[in-house]
């Protein structure tokens, strides 16, 4: 495996760049918002969390960049939510996507040192960086919203933090909340999956 470090790159690099064409198709298609109920959860985070646990952090940096600006981009562009608006300042629509990777990362490596050798090791440490890369991209989000209500950063489209507080809540409590299961269920068996795709591509 080590032997062949052009093979690996090649593979990984080729991971990175389908990641990159998911993480756009679940952005600009219905398939990356799943309808529950009354609620739809959003699985665009994923392919960030993939690329983070399958190609290293480097790659998840880019993947959360990318992330953030397909976000900035598409509420600019195609409006559809009341909170578009503050998605026009990156600091709301960027800056959380890039906090993604670094903060599932730190939780990932942190879990792998704590359960070492142990049965499901792997499986766990990826499940527990997906979780945390899910709550902080919806706490990360919903936070900075609030702060630019408190700021005004909205503009003639902002609104009274006294609504939105509320709101917003219900929005972590319903949507993120089902996010971070879906990502907590979803992401460990593709990245144990593209794993073994990569360690069989640099074994031939």
């Amino acid at each position: 495996m080590y032997g062949q470090p052009h093979r690996i790159s090649v593979a990984s690099l080729t991971t990175a760049a389908l990641l990159v064409a998911l993480l756009l198709l679940l952005s600009y298609t219905p398939l990356g918002f799943i309808p529950i109920g009354t609620i739809s959860v959003t699985i665009v985070h994923l392919p960030v969390l993939i690329g983070l646990m399958t190609c290293g952090l480097p790659t998840g940096m880019l993947l959360g960049v990318l992330f953030g600006c397909v976000s900035l981009f598409r509420a600019v562009t195609s409006p559809s939510g009341i909170f578009d608006p503050f998605f026009w300042n990156p600091l709301v629509s960027v800056l959380p996507r890039v906090i993604i990777p670094l903060a599932a990362w730190g939780v990932y490596r942190g879990a792998l040192r704590l359960l070492g050798a142990r049965k499901g090791a792997a499986h766990a440490a990826v499940a527990a960086g997906a979780l945390c890369g899910s709550l902080v991209n919806t706490a990360g989000v919903l936070g900075m919203i609030y702060v630019a209500c408190l700021l005004g950063w909205a503009g003639d489209h902002g609104m009274d933090p006294a609504v939105a507080g509320p709101l917003l809540w219900a929005v972590a409590l319903t949507n993120g909340t089902a996010e971070a299961i879906a990502s907590t269920l979803l992401t460990p068996p593709v990245v144990l999956a593209v794993r073994r795709a990569l360690r069989r591509g640099a074994a031939r």
